[in-house]
């Protein structure tokens, strides 16, 4: 409700500066009229050449040019990006990560984009060349950026030694050994950093690793590992998750057979003694996972698959018997790389995307009913929703679309959509569609990229995530996975 009372105080105030600024053109004679018309047609167009060299380079807009409004044909209002940056050679961008003053985010090119550095004004500050990232950086404490490549190597980056780029060379890299030289981007999963300081990943030879960064720079050390159970071979298992670290430690991790033979999810903690990780449960279900799996203050654990969303209650150590469908749903869509995550609001709403649909879905997990649906936001301009929505301080979540429902009409869009009423407020519209990438909000500012390489800024409406305790993918902006 505050937020509400939020937004109608800012629609009072700028209605009533609207009235003043018509009651004082209204005194003006017919003649100056035409003249300011035609003066104000040269002034758009000038204005519009000069913002479109602005956007080319990167160069923050600031939004006195451009005017926003309703367009009749969306139902909402059409806003303008703050900058937009073109990275790599025009292959979709993963999710972004963001720490200080510096923004994260690989590339995923055909023949590789490499890991990029961008400040927060869209200049690039970096770029290590590489290999190709689908994967979402995590960052530590220190400001360490780690980042996993479709090789299977996972390397670590010092932006200070850079001034916030990435240097010539990662500090230490971790090879998972895997065969080949590389594997489908749809078996690349993302690390997780714990409140131990320790680095956590699963690879595509079914194992947790649980790494410990060493202080003189060499390569890390395995502290513990776990093998999973997962019916195959990395080269029949295609599809693993991103670890996500409870509050006391509890590293939980899967994936899914390929071929979508089901799902198995773990959970582990450290050995009491010698080097494999300890099982402290598993559960097998339905359906494909692949995402990070996102916590509520309950300690329950939310897994999308590609038929459903569930929650597991870990509290009371038989989670088996805890778990509860929120939505059954055969258009679930994972986005490739990472997989799906969903974020949950103070509420207990979780939010979750389609395919084929578009739609976005309210869920409401602390209801007992068949039907949890609060509401259901169903764009018209939107063929799938395969990305992570991110919600903020002022009642809004913001999702981002892949694709329309006309292919004659082929338009993107991140929307704005309010959290209670489940409409949309306003948008942006995007040049290419989110396919693999999940926005972050840092200090008031939307970062998302598209699968034409090109990262967006977009001013969000509250200043910082929610107060929840997940509200976008990977938990906060430095996407550490971890409830610590």
């Amino acid at each position: 409700m505050i937020a509400n009372r939020k937004r109608a105080m800012v629609s009072l105030v700028a209605a009533a500066g609207l009235a003043i600024s018509v009651a004082g053109c209204g005194s003006s004679e017919a003649e100056q009229n035409d003249s300011n018309d035609e003066n104000t047609e040269e002034s758009v167009e000038d204005n519009d050449s000069e913002n479109g060299e602005n956007q080319e380079n990167g160069e923050e807009d600031n939004g006195d040019d451009q005017e926003n409004g309703e367009d009749d044909d969306l139902g909402f209002e059409l806003k303008e990006e703050k900058w937009k940056l073109a990275l790599g050679d025009g292959g979709a961008l993963g999710s972004p990560a963001v720490y200080g003053e510096a923004i994260y985010v690989g590339g995923a090119g055909v023949f590789g984009s490499g890991l990029f550095a961008v400040d927060l004004q869209g200049n690039q500050l970096g770029q290590f060349e590489d290999g190709s990232y689908p994967s979402t950086p995590a960052i530590d404490e220190n400001g360490i950026v780690y980042a996993k490549s479709t090789d299977g190597i996972l390397r670590a980056f010092d932006p200070d030694g850079a001034v916030h780029g990435l240097g010539d060379e990662p500090i230490w890299s971790f090879d998972t050994d895997i065969e080949g030289d590389e594997v489908s981007i749809d078996s690349i999963s993302s690390p997780a950093i714990g409140s131990d300081g320790l680095i956590y990943l699963v690879s595509v030879d079914e194992h947790v690793y649980a790494l410990a960064p060493q202080e003189d720079g060499s390569d890390p050390r395995i502290e513990w590992s776990f093998e999973m159970d997962l019916e195959g071979t990395y080269e029949e298992w295609g599809r693993p998750s991103s670890p996500t670290v409870g509050a006391d430690g509890t590293v939980y991790a899967g994936g899914s057979i390929h071929g979508g033979e089901g799902s198995k999810l773990y959970a582990l903690t450290p050995p009491t003694e010698g080097e494999n990780g300890q099982e402290q449960w598993s559960i097998a279900f339905d359906g494909s996972f692949q995402g990070n799996p996102a916590m509520d203050a309950e300690q329950g654990l939310f897994v999308v698959t590609d038929t459903d969303v569930k929650r597991v209650d870990t509290s009371d150590g038989n989670p088996e018997n805890s778990i509860v469908e929120l939505g059954d749903n055969s258009l679930v869509q994972m986005s490739p790389a990472r997989g799906f995550n969903t974020p949950i609001s103070e509420d207990g709403l979780a939010f979750v995307g389609t395919r084929a649909t578009g739609n976005l879905r309210a869920l409401d997990s602390t209801i007992e009913d068949d039907n949890r649906e609060a509401w259901t936001f169903r764009p018209d301009h939107a063929r799938d929703i395969v990305t992570t929505p991110v919600l903020d301080d002022d009642g809004m979540v913001y999702v981002a679309s892949d694709g329309t429902s006309n292919f004659d009409d082929d338009r993107h869009f991140l929307y704005a959509v309010d959290l209670e009423r489940g409409k949309a407020d306003w948008a942006v519209e995007l040049d290419d569609p989110v396919h693999a990438s999940d926005p972050v909000l840092f200090e008031g500012v939307i970062y998302v990229g598209t699968g034409g390489g090109d990262l967006y800024a977009i001013e969000a409406d509250g200043d910082a995530p929610a107060a929840s305790e997940w509200p976008m993918y990977g938990r906060n902006h430095q996407r550490t996975s971890s409830m610590h």
